[in-house]
């Protein structure tokens, strides 16, 4: 099956990324319009095809509500620690600009020291490889 396609099937296939998604478009409570949540949504979709990303739709909406809906300082700066291949930096960051905010990304590039600790799947449904 080609890759656009699977893509598409493991996009709707989640349910809770469905919903989450259909949440966030939906929620007139943000300070920003119906066409820029939608023009978001379609971006962060749009860099799931094509960066792997360890984590779900609604893990990022989840932060980005939350980076929008946050009311305090406008000198406040957006931070992410830890950014894999990049996938939730470049989401964080469209997001960030929307809300007017500074993000400010840091990562090792040394990867995870290995433990025990048990991961959940990419939001391909593959096993995250770090």
């Amino acid at each position: 099956m080609p890759w656009r396609v699977q893509f598409f099937f493991r996009s709707i296939s989640a349910l809770s990324d469905v919903r989450s998604s259909l949440r966030f478009l939906l929620d007139s409570s943000l300070p920003i319009g119906f066409d820029k949540r939608l023009s978001y949504l379609r971006s962060i979709y749009r860099t799931s095809y094509h960066v792997d990303c360890a984590h779900t739709q609604s893990e990022i909406l989840e932060c980005v509500t939350a980076l929008l809906s946050f009311r305090g300082s406008s000198q406040a700066v957006f931070v992410e620690a830890g950014c894999y291949k990049g996938g939730s930096a470049a989401k964080f960051s469209a997001a960030a600009r929307i809300a007017g905010r500074e993000m400010v990304a840091f990562d090792s590039f040394e990867g995870l020291p290995k433990n025990e600790e048990q991961h959940g799947l990419t939001i391909l449904g593959g096993i995250p490889n770090f």
